[in-house]
């Protein structure tokens, strides 16, 4: 119900009961708020304030009257300065990880908070989330920490590598420079897992270390792979090779001899497990030679 404005009675007028009723009774709710919050045209003065003791169970000891805005307040509220004034326990906040309080900054600007304990809570310093609280990642991406953020990054790519060392096969030793082949007959091996992230076949070499220059190196090669742990015999796959001449070496200068066309890229599978075994010709060893390894180059 909005104020309506006092009349100016004039000498022999009828007071009736709408009159009053309007000027006196409904008036009268106005200011008192009965009819919803009033509305004052100029400043208002309060008498006898109370700035001491509870009101409504606040304190408001020590709270004076402000003639300036606190919370946005304009000239014409009447406001407490002690608002202002108080910045370390207004309305009772505190800095601490307290419940049911409002937050206030400490000495050092900081305040602290429980940590999180449902979804949509806020994160603190110290916080561990799970993966799955993490921003979904892109397919074929991993995170990688960029200025102590984790941030998308693409998967590492290009030409992957590893090297397998032979191991002797048989009565032969292993030595510094590999597993020395000087007789017909002499077998040394190399074994190695296919690895997961296999998808091309680059190259395998095979290295050797000559022990003579000038001389004619000859050797026969078998290679075997099958699927691990797949229901496979160990040698369902093979391919030989006899009596292969490398030509002219070089004394103690390691030389790489391509195999790849002794092993049948198009079954070969990440995970396979691959044998290559290198043996003295059985025409002759025109230069004994160690067999120093296998290098798997793969993308």
């Amino acid at each position: 119900m909005a104020f309506t404005a006092y009349r100016t009675w004039v000498a022999g007028e009828v007071v009736t009961a709408a009159l009053m009723n309007a000027q006196v009774r409904d008036n009268g709710r106005y200011l008192k708020g009965q009819d919803g919050p009033a509305t004052f045209e100029d400043d208002l003065t309060v008498d006898n304030l109370v700035t001491a003791g509870l009101v409504d169970g606040i304190d408001v000891s020590a709270h004076d009257v402000a003639a300036t805005a606190v919370h946005g307040a304009g000239g014409n509220t009447i406001i407490y300065s002690d608002h202002s004034n108080n910045t370390t326990t207004a309305h009772g906040a505190v800095s601490a990880a307290t419940a049911s309080k409002f937050v206030v900054r400490d000495a050092d600007a900081r305040a602290k908070f429980a940590a999180p304990g449902a979804a949509g809570d806020a994160l603190i310093k110290g916080t561990r989330i799970a993966l799955t609280d993490m921003a979904a990642l892109t397919t074929d991406k991993y995170w990688k920490g960029v200025g102590g953020i984790p941030a998308e990054a693409d998967l590492p790519g290009g030409t992957k590598e590893f090297l397998a060392i032979a191991a002797p096969n048989g009565a032969l030793t292993r030595t510094t420079k590999g597993i020395l082949i000087d007789a017909v007959a002499d077998e040394a091996v190399v074994t190695f897992l296919v690895p997961q992230d296999f998808t091309t076949l680059t190259s395998v070499e095979a290295i050797f270390l000559p022990g003579e220059t000038g001389a004619d190196m000859h050797y026969s090669i078998t290679t075997y792979w099958s699927a691990y742990n797949g229901g496979e015999a160990w040698n369902v796959h093979s391919e030989t090779a006899a009596n292969q001449d490398m030509g002219a070496t070089v004394a103690d200068q390691n030389l790489a001899l391509d195999i790849s066309g002794f092993l049948d890229v198009v079954a070969m599978a990440a995970g396979d497990v691959v044998i290559v075994k290198i043996i003295g010709s059985t025409t002759a060893i025109d230069s004994n030679f160690y067999f120093v390894g296998v290098r798997f180059k793969y993308s």
